[in-house]
């Protein structure tokens, strides 16, 4: 499929792909999210998750690596300082992929849970899914005082780990908690940047309740 080039901010297809990189209400209103870098690509087709377009910049040598591996999917190339207007970060990686939001985990699972309660910035979230994604965590409750979970800025925080969670959003915690054994609660999460769950004494039950101001 060849490259498509486009090289005006007044391009329609431009705006949609804007609209999804700066608008929480454009993005519930188009089901659609923008994920940024190689990495989030690669665990996205890992999930499952295919993207429905590639957004790149015209300068980086990953167009033609991600050309060949899916062929299928249609490729537009902008100019850097275009593609960077689109990037959540300061040193954009070259690559974004449209895909659909996929959709919240409404069945509870009965294996390991973490109750999230109004994390409110959203590379914080990412990381607490990442972490917990990395711990074989099962299913991820958030309260409605939470970031959105598949915003560009929580997706490059989470690094993938959205993909590898039952994701619940706007969770009655309370309500989860007291249907599940085991429940503990931690009063506030992170002490430090670096910290993880075997910084508290264990056993550690399931679920575990994590609460942050943002």
């Amino acid at each position: 499929m060849p490259v498509k080039h486009i090289s005006s901010r007044e391009n329609s297809q431009f705006k949609i792909w804007r609209a999804l990189a700066d608008s929480r209400h454009s993005r519930r209103e188009l089901g659609r999210t923008l994920l940024d870098g190689e990495h989030l690509l690669a665990e996205a087709l890992q999930a499952g998750v295919m993207p429905e377009h590639l957004v790149v910049d015209a300068e980086a040598p990953a167009m033609a690596t991600w050309q060949a591996r899916l062929p299928q999917v249609p490729m537009t190339s902008l100019p850097s300082a275009l593609f960077a207007s689109l990037s959540p970060v300061a040193a954009p990686t070259g690559i974004l992929a449209v895909i659909a939001v996929p959709a919240t985990s409404v069945a509870a699972g009965d294996g390991s849970a973490v109750l999230l309660d109004d994390v409110q910035d959203p590379g914080n979230l990412g990381a607490l899914l990442r972490t917990a994604a990395a711990a074989g965590i099962d299913d991820a409750y958030l309260s409605k005082g939470c970031a959105e979970v598949w915003s560009p800025k929580a997706l490059r925080g989470g690094q993938g780990g959205q993909f590898h969670l039952r994701i619940h959003e706007a969770a009655d915690l309370v309500a989860v908690a007291r249907a599940r054994p085991g429940a503990c609660t931690l009063p506030r999460w992170a002490p430090s940047a670096t910290c993880t769950p075997s910084t508290w004494p264990g056993p550690w039950p399931s679920p575990s309740a994590m609460k942050a101001p943002g």
